[in-house]
C-alpha cells in the first residue's frame, strides 16, 4: 500500500522487490513482480530489441524465478528474452 500511494510504485522499487523475493526463494511473488516490471521497462525505454542490459537482467532473473517454480517453458522463454534484449 505504501509504495502504491503517492506515485512511489516506480521501476526501481519494483526491481528491488523482485530481486529480493528471488534471493529469498519466494519464486511466485518474484515471477509476478518481474511480469509487471519487464513490460514497464519496455514501455519506458522503447529502443526496440537489443542493447538494454537492465532489461536483459530482468529477463534473466525472471527465468530463475520460473525455474524455481518448475515452469521450464516460461523459464526458457524468459532466458530467450534476456538474450534478445541484450
Amino acid at each position: 500500500k505504501r509504495f502504491h500511494a503517492g506515485d512511489r510504485w516506480t521501476e526501481d522499487v519494483l526491481a528491488v522487490l523482485a530481486r529480493s523475493t528471488l534471493d529469498n526463494q519466494l519464486y511466485a511473488r518474484s515471477a509476478a513482480y518481474y511480469d509487471e516490471l519487464i513490460p514497464r521497462r519496455q514501455r519506458a525505454n522503447p529502443r526496440g530489441t537489443g542493447g538494454d542490459g537492465t532489461l536483459s537482467g530482468y529477463y534473466a532473473n525472471a527465468a530463475r524465478a520460473y525455474a524455481g517454480l518448475g515452469d521450464t517453458k516460461k523459464a526458457v522463454d524468459m532466458a530467450s528474452g534476456a538474450v534478445v534484449s541484450w
